[in-house]
């Protein structure tokens, strides 16, 4: 009865040999593939540690630049081996949150400054920025291009009677008989036998009704409010309302604490070689390094130098420069990252121009920037570019345009005079 049984169990051992070889090749493949993600693991993190450590010690305009260069001296390839590399400033006091850039009262307060400034332009300087900001001042001028001109502000009693003539020539012929017949007038003159309008009679009738009353005093009324109309002061007040509503639409980013840490992220796909016979999937394995400089590390002034800089070290170069009648070389707010001692400028997608000198909450951080002696950084437009963004130039910059970093430098300079509105800085390098 024994020998029998263990005779149907014949083949048994080669279902165990085949089950082993699988167990023993599942362990060699997480041997092989697993070490290899730690392995993978183990220098991303290295290079990831580099690249924070460099990223951190320079302007958040190169620290990417900076910590991709580290990471891959560090033996981490981007791109062909499938690993990516992203530098990100974080916050240490809190989450950025993005606001209006001026509260209701704020912009209450601005438009005073702003009429004030307006009224400082030369005529030619007001129309042109209303042609800037889109507002149709076409019935208040005359001439045009720069040839144009404020109208008079008063009109004569001609013009005045020649205006309210041609009103009435639009009339029809019934509104012009019922008027008529309201002011009691004889209309036999301007009626055919069986009482219809001639049109023919149009002039006599129009110069009838003119000499009324009624007509005589709405013409003189006419005239005192054309006495008094100011068109250039009516024109300012437009211009200013239009900016208001212009800085209301721009946006700030603000975080409650300083923009002092970086964080680098390595991550890359390990191909599976062993696993990959049993269906598992690549992997993916990340790394990610903070570093903290609790200094100031040099990011971007919120300005646009627009006229060009010394091609040699040591000349004097002046920032937040006036390039207009009431004009700074200003980056919208909507670029800014503003915390309590550091500025950054969102910069990837070109830099958006804003006319006006009007800025969000940036004279403190400012002040603790622009130190005598301190180095700090300038987005400047090439020299090669400078004539093209003059007035009437090819790129003549309008409200809100974006100059493209194609036609953009970063200047590296030393503040030379504390912060007072206008700064003064000698370029120590020049930088793309």
């Amino acid at each position: 009865m024994v020998k029998r049984k263990l005779g149907e169990e014949k083949g048994s051992v080669m279902v165990m040999v085949v089950i082993g070889l699988l167990v023993i090749m599942g362990f060699t493949g997480l041997v092989i593939d697993g070490g290899s993600a730690y392995l993978t693991k183990s220098r991303l993190q290295n290079a990831a540690d580099a690249g924070a450590l460099a990223g951190i010690t320079v302007s958040s305009a190169n620290s990417e630049t900076e910590a991709r260069k580290f990471t891959k001296l560090n033996a981490v390839e981007h791109g062909a081996d499938e690993t990516t590399v992203i530098a990100q400033y974080i916050a240490a006091g809190g989450t950025p949150t993005t606001v209006n850039a001026y509260t209701e009262a704020e912009l209450t307060e601005m438009k005073d400054d702003l009429v004030d400034d307006l009224e400082d332009m030369t005529d030619l300087d007001i129309i042109n920025t209303a042609d800037e900001y889109s507002v149709d001042i076409s019935g208040y001028t005359n001439g045009s291009g720069d040839n144009r001109t404020f109208k008079t502000t008063s009109k004569t009693l001609e013009e005045i009677t020649e205006e309210v003539k041609n009103e009435l020539m639009e009339w029809s012929g019934a509104e012009l008989m019922n008027e008529a017949t309201a002011l009691g007038l004889n209309q036999s003159g301007w009626t055919t036998g069986n009482g219809k309008w001639q049109e023919s009679k149009r002039n006599l009738c129009i110069t009838t009704i003119l000499a009324t009353t009624k007509w005589h005093n709405e013409i003189s009324k006419r005239l005192a409010a054309a006495s008094g109309t100011n068109y250039k002061s009516l024109v300012i007040e437009m211009i200013a309302e239009a900016q208001i509503e212009d800085l209301r639409s721009e946006q700030k980013t603000t975080t409650p604490g300083n923009l002092d840490r970086l964080k680098v992220t390595c991550t890359r796909t390990v191909h599976n070689s062993f696993m990959s016979l049993f269906g598992f999937p690549n992997s993916t394995v990340s790394a990610f390094a903070v570093a903290e400089n609790s200094g100031w590390a040099g990011d971007a002034l919120p300005f646009i130098n627009l006229d060009g800089y010394p091609s040699t070290e040591g000349e004097d170069l002046e920032a937040w420069n006036k390039v207009g009648p009431g004009d700074k070389e200003r980056i919208s707010n909507d670029d800014l990252i503003v915390s309590p001692n550091r500025i950054q400028v969102e910069y990837l997608d070109g830099i958006t121009f804003k006319k006006g000198k009007v800025m969000s909450q940036i004279k403190n951080p400012l002040q603790n920037i622009v130190g005598v002696g301190k180095t700090v950084y300038l987005f400047s437009v090439k020299n090669t570019e400078v004539d093209n963004y003059k007035k009437k130039a090819a790129k003549e910059l309008k409200n809100g345009d974006i100059i493209p970093l194609s036609d953009i430098v970063l200047l590296e300079c030393i503040v030379t005079e504390e912060w007072n509105g206008t700064v003064l800085l000698p370029p120590h390098n020049v930088r793309r």
